[in-house]
């Protein structure tokens, strides 16, 4: 997946304008370049640690499926006795992606990705999330 300047520069100014962290823009943006720049191996879903801070980072275009994704994974752990013990015709028929979005529409992405302060923060093309 190619990276523009103009994407992790948003990354970046997304980061400082919410979390004032004690790093300068400079430093910021110089490890986004090396970490969403045009020769990284950056995927649609990247974790990021900077300064001791950790975050998520999530494509625009791709936030929809890794949510499904991860609801799926987290239902899953927490309730896998449950799923289990279910006829297989059931265990087979959740419809993840129904859930997904009630998930979303009750919650948003946050609680599910912010570990750390259930904050979503967006830059044009990308949701971050603080992990730690």
């Amino acid at each position: 997946m190619r990276h523009t300047y103009k994407e992790y520069r948003g990354i970046v100014e997304a980061i400082l304008t919410y979390y004032h962290y004690n790093i300068t823009y400079a430093e910021l943006l110089d490890s986004a370049r090396n970490k969403f720049g045009v020769d990284s191996n950056v995927t649609s879903d990247n974790y990021w640690e900077i300064g001791g801070l950790e975050f998520r980072v999530i494509h625009r275009n791709y936030i929809e499926e890794v949510f499904e994704e991860t609801v799926k994974e987290l239902y899953e752990d927490c309730y896998y006795s449950k799923i289990k013990n279910l006829p297989i015709i059931l265990q087979d028929s959740f419809d993840w992606k129904k859930v997904a979005l009630q998930v979303h529409a009750n919650e948003g992405y946050a609680p599910t990705f912010a570990t750390y302060d259930h904050v979503t923060l967006e830059s044009e093309d990308y949701f971050i999330f603080r992990t730690n």
